[in-house]
């Protein structure tokens, strides 16, 4: 099986992502950002420190949070430490399916080697999976200040 990590970039061979994080919105927006890690066998897992952001949101706290979700990224993790469900341990919800139910969900990107963060947006379909859409990626510098980074996660949210 074909990590979502490999699934998202197989089309463009040239990204070279190093870190990414989950970013979804629910329905009374309140915004959930989920750091990943490569296991061992290279598979994209989510790690257990979730940042739970309610509204109103403000753009510098969404993209601070943003980057400091990545440096959990850089980290080295143990099987038992990747083998959580953190949507589950963040919001009560035992089923991914019902957890996905009414949440939009972005991935966040940071290309180290080019240093800049693309968004990309994913969309659900049946039994609560996403799948990527086609839409042009946004990339920002890796510079960019925490406003924008937290304003890009914001506007792709309303590009969906």
């Amino acid at each position: 099986m074909m990590s979502i990590f490999k699934r998202l970039f197989r089309k463009n061979k040239s990204c070279n992502v190093s870190y990414s994080v989950k970013a979804y919105l629910d329905k009374n927006n309140e915004l959930l950002i989920i750091p990943h890690a490569l296991d061992q066998d290279g598979l994209l897992r989510d790690i257990n420190f979730p940042t739970k952001l309610s509204p109103p949101h403000n753009p510098a706290i969404i993209g601070s949070s943003l980057k400091n979700s990545f440096l959990f990224s850089k980290k080295d993790y143990t099987f038992d430490e990747l083998n959580v469900q953190v949507f589950t341990l963040a919001t009560g919800i035992k089923s991914y399916s019902k957890f996905s139910r009414d949440r939009q969900l972005v991935m966040v990107m940071f290309d180290e080697p080019n240093q800049s963060y693309s968004f990309a947006i994913w969309r659900r379909v049946n039994k609560g999976a996403y799948i990527s859409t086609d839409e042009p990626s946004t990339i920002l510098s890796g510079d960019v200040s925490d406003i924008e980074l937290g304003q890009a996660l914001l506007n792709s949210y309303l590009s969906k």
